[in-house]
């Protein structure tokens, strides 16, 4: 019982954080994609600032695509692989690459959003999903 309600928290999350997360992907992509400026720069991210427009966009719309079809029931290993790929992205360019903090909050804020991260990746595999019993 205990272990089904952690299942679901955790699944919820895990639609939630990528659900929040492709949306400001889109919104920062299409702010960037709208203004006169041609390079966006976020320097934690692996992509070209020429490029970055259109892989936040990419991103972003191939994330809420995700979501959406783990919340239908379909395909939920897209989900999880998308999660993974998002924290694995999230942990090189935070703490693997040559990026650089501010101020120490700063680097304690990624270290949060790392963690939200690695959650919603557990949150997201498949097995933790209930499906047929197998008899």
């Amino acid at each position: 019982m205990r272990l089904a309600f952690v299942r679901h928290v955790l699944r919820g999350y895990s639609y939630v954080f990528e659900g929040i997360l492709s949306l400001m992907a889109i919104g920062v992509g299409s702010l960037a994609a709208l203004s006169s400026n041609a390079a966006l720069h976020i320097g934690w991210l692996p992509f070209d600032d020429h490029r970055v427009t259109g892989w936040l966009l990419g991103l972003g719309i191939a994330g809420l695509l995700c979501v959406l079809l783990a919340l239908l029931g379909r395909f939920r290993i897209l989900l999880f692989l998308f999660a993974l790929s998002i924290a694995v992205i999230l942990i090189k360019g935070l703490f693997l690459g040559s990026y650089t903090y501010a101020a120490p909050g700063d680097a304690k804020n990624a270290a949060y959003m790392v963690a939200g991260s690695l959650l919603a990746v557990l949150g997201s595999i498949p097995q933790m999903v209930p499906g047929r019993s197998r008899r």
